[in-house]
């Protein structure tokens, strides 16, 4: 912070010098004094009227850059396709590893960029010699080891999650206010998008009394029937299914991601259950997903009270982060078959902006909808 301070008041003073000898060197010199150009200056201007410029994160720090951010590094892929979707993907000199080998497919663009480590664990010099404005990680990962090490470079953290909708519009504004004007403007269009169908929804929603008690199973595969891993308050997908219009029947459950017992479901009598699967994007075809599905349906009982036709298998893809509105008009088709808002012409529309082909044919839930 020290050092951002101290470049942000040698500029300020540096242009009000050179203001100075423009205006006064030529009245006492016979010389010819070489003009500088004014786009320079009124480009000058721009930079330091709009800096220092602070936001709180979402861990509750306050964090100031006192020049534009020009060299970013990412920790995860949230955070990578916060960036690209500003406008700022270019400005990105380091990455954790799985955003090139685990979703290498998503940022081609990254390839060639240099590892930092581990998204939870990275290295510090290796951070440190890629001269960074900013790091940006998830609001628990890694540790806080993380801030104060880097504090000794003077190399601030910034924790934003982009995983859960109470939040991700605030999210995205505070980032684009940091990295610059065009940040600014791109996340304001990204919110409005965002809005518009999130307003959608939730005016559809309100217009139905009655709505679907739906069971969220978590992504690990179920070895012991009675350890199911499901979604409670607090995690994303218990929102996104509340923003939906569907009942979490473990919503009221103590932790965020508590396990319950297969008999327990069946008592609960869900409308329609959704298994989560953690998979590169989406299916190229539906064997895989269609075998998941079938493992559920031969649980005791499954078949006859839940019923096939009331089980879906989708990919997390869509479900978490920026594209989250995906998964929320996927959600609302599902529990409600008259909405009328198609799921993929939404998707379309955000790969767009981020600059992505939509991959055609691959399966992002079994059975589609």
């Amino acid at each position: 912070m020290i050092k951002g301070c101290r470049i942000w008041v040698i500029g300020i003073i540096l242009f009000i010098f050179i203001i100075i000898l423009l205006i006064f060197l030529p009245t006492y010199t016979d010389e010819t004094v070489e003009t500088v150009d004014l786009s320079e200056l009124r480009e000058a201007a721009r930079i330091y009227l709009h800096y220092p410029r602070t936001v709180e994160d979402s861990a509750g720090k306050k964090i100031t850059v006192y020049t534009p951010v020009r060299r970013v590094i990412v920790l995860n892929t949230d955070c990578a396709e916060a960036v690209r979707i500003l406008g700022s993907g270019e400005k990105i000199v380091g990455v954790a590893e799985g955003i090139t080998t685990k979703k290498g497919y998503y940022f081609p663009e990254l390839s060639a960029t240099p590892s930092v480590g581990k998204w939870n664990q990275p290295d510090i010099e290796t951070i440190a010699s890629l001269d960074p404005d900013l790091v940006i990680a998830y609001v628990r990962w890694p540790g806080s080891e993380l801030d104060l090490d880097l504090e000794a470079f003077e190399i601030p953290v910034l924790r934003l999650d982009f995983t859960n909708q109470e939040n991700l519009e605030e999210e995205v504004w505070k980032l684009g206010h940091l990295l610059d004007k065009e940040g600014e403007e791109r996340a304001e269009a990204y919110i409005e998008w965002y809005t518009g169908y999130e307003e959608a929804v939730k005016n559809f929603v309100e217009t139905h009394d009655r709505r679907p008690k739906v069971f969220l199973e978590q992504s690990k595969g179920v070895e012991d029937l009675s350890e199911i891993g499901t979604y409670s308050n607090g995690s994303a997908s218990d929102t996104l299914c509340t923003l939906a219009g569907g009942i979490n029947i473990a919503h009221n459950l103590t932790t965020a991601y508590p396990h319950v017992e297969a008999e327990w479901v069946l008592d609960k009598e869900p409308d329609i259950v959704i298994k989560h699967r953690y998979v590169s994007w989406g299916w190229k075809n539906s064997t895989e997903p269609q075998e998941i599905r079938d493992e559920l349906m031969n649980r005791p009982g499954w078949r006859s009270i839940i019923g096939e036709e009331n089980v879906r298998v989708t990919s997390c893809e869509t479900l978490y982060g920026l594209d989250s509105v995906v998964g929320l008009i996927q959600w609302t088709k599902l529990f409600y078959p008259d909405f009328n808002i198609d799921s993929e012409a939404v998707y379309r529309e955000y790969l767009e902006m981020q600059g992505i082909r939509y991959p055609e044919g691959m399966v992002f839930i079994y059975p589609e909808i």
